[in-house]
């Protein structure tokens, strides 16, 4: 089993992370940190160059680690996972 937790850099996204380390911690399995980085323009906060795109490719990588260090602690296996695209539908993708 997997448990999938979207994260956005937000403390209401962060907050999942309870709630899926006492899923895994009573259910077993991995957890999986998704991040998305948004191509799509109309969105706010979307890439608009490549390097602006390198530069948050980058930060959603370190971001992710971050949180699996803080989750890591549980000694259940974690994935970090950085998609691209529109944010909605690359996270319902990936589910």
């Amino acid at each position: 089993m997997q448990i999938l937790i979207p994260l956005d850099g937000s403390s209401v996204a962060e907050s999942a992370l309870v709630h899926g380390r006492a899923l895994v911690q009573a259910f077993g399995g991995a957890c999986v940190l998704l991040r998305v980085v948004a191509t799509d323009p109309v969105q706010p906060g979307a890439v608009t160059s490549l390097l602006d795109w390198q530069l948050r490719r980058r930060q959603a990588e370190r971001y992710l680690s971050e949180a699996c260090s803080r989750f890591d602690a549980t000694g259940h296996e974690v994935v970090t996972v950085v998609e691209e695209g529109r944010v909605v539908e690359e996270i319902l993708r990936y589910a």
